[in-house]
């Protein structure tokens, strides 16, 4: 018997799934095993769900991203899987193919500790140079940066660039330019991290995995430019990489800058603007399963509804945001400039409405499950 399990309107690619009963996986695999055709059936199903990540490596930057997207959250089990089966079966080679791919995918839908899990294992063996391994290095140090682990990042970021200049491809050294960047802006060290964004040539953005980095590289560039209070070149940059999305029919990268622009906004005095861009945000984000994305927003978004004039949702949305930060592990990444910039929220919020209704509605938001946060964040006449 099989127990079908409705995923949503089929556009993720997986359509209407079904769940084996435990009981008959069971029954099942004991017979793979008595006849001796485990390991064929095994490395088949890796064969089919490498195909799988690479393809969706192949096409993210596209129209496709959302779509794959969500065939990454639906096959999660058959993907970690197929993961464990390339590092305990595999040559170096195809593990590294397969954690390159999947350690890439995982990192943009919300799976970063299985990204980090699975790309420390392969680049411990020491893999040999080709564009898996460049892929893989750069994936690990976007993971690292997401997690707020600047001492990795930096290394990775070395890693990258020495490994992409070697094989000579300009897409991939402008790719490794976005970690190098991302260390230095996390790190606090924002001068540095606008030279090396400025630095990065502009080439034409690719479809592949490349082409999301070549639009982190800009979109770094928009967020110290926010953090060194230049939001009329912050708001420029964003709307670039608002256009390039829009060209490729991507959302990753475009939900950022709109989170960067609703920043631009606030920094200019346009609150509405700013509320309605920061709202427009957290849905790109939620779409792409972005915790990370929806918790930066969400800082934003209390200050615009601050600004409004209802400090008290903004104090409910700190709390969500903040649960959500908790639950990644890195508190705004470990950044400085960002931390303080949420502790100035709180602080505006608190002399808006006072410390005892503060708490009260900080609690209230802290009470809130992930899904019904994001919901009360997007529309306004969402009860508490």
């Amino acid at each position: 018997m099989r127990t079908p399990v409705a995923e949503g309107d089929g556009e993720g690619g997986a359509g209407d799934r079904f769940h084996l009963l435990d009981s008959v996986r069971e029954f099942g695999s004991d017979w793979l095993r008595a006849l001796g055709e485990e390991r064929t059936l095994r490395l088949r199903h890796l064969d089919h769900y490498r195909r799988l990540a690479r393809t969706g490596c192949t096409q993210w930057n596209t129209g496709h991203q959302v779509r794959w997207c969500r065939r990454t959250v639906a096959e999660h089990a058959n993907l970690r899987t197929a993961m464990d089966c390339a590092l305990s079966e595999c040559d170096g080679a195809t593990a590294l193919a397969t954690a390159a791919d999947l350690g890439f995918l995982w990192r943009h839908c919300g799976y970063l500790r299985d990204a980090r899990h699975c790309l420390d294992q392969v680049l411990a063996t020491g893999p040999a140079p080709g564009p898996d391994l460049v892929r893989a290095l750069w994936s690990r140090g976007a993971v690292a940066l997401l997690q707020g682990d600047l001492d990795g990042a930096g290394d990775w970021a070395a890693r990258c660039t020495a490994a992409s200049v070697e094989r000579g491809d300009p897409v991939e050294v402008v790719a490794a330019a976005y970690l190098t960047g991302g260390h230095l802006l996390l790190s606090g060290r924002l001068t540095e991290a606008l030279a090396v964004f400025q630095a990065a040539e502009e080439l034409p953005v690719c479809d592949d995995w490349r082409g999301s980095a070549q639009l982190q590289v800009r979109l770094g560039l928009s967020l110290v430019h926010l953090l060194l209070g230049d939001p009329v070149r912050a708001r420029a940059v964003a709307e670039e990489v608002r256009e390039e999305s829009a060209r490729h029919g991507e959302s990753w990268a475009g939900a950022f800058a709109d989170c960067f622009v609703a920043q631009a906004d606030l920094a200019e005095g346009d609150f509405t603007a700013a509320l309605r861009t920061a709202r427009t945000a957290v849905v790109g984000h939620r779409s792409l399963n972005s915790t990370l994305g929806v918790a930066l927003t969400l800082d934003v978004l209390a200050s615009a509804v601050t600004e409004i004039g209802d400090g008290h949702r903004a104090a409910r949305l700190l709390a969500v945001g903040q649960r959500i930060w908790e639950r990644l592990g890195s508190a705004q990444m470990h950044s400085p400039d960002l931390m303080a910039a949420r502790r100035a929220r709180e602080r505006l919020v608190r002399g808006k409405i006072g410390e005892e209704a503060y708490a009260r509605a900080y609690a209230q938001g802290l009470a809130m499950s992930y899904e019904r946060g994001v919901a009360y964040a997007v529309d306004d006449t969402t009860d508490p």
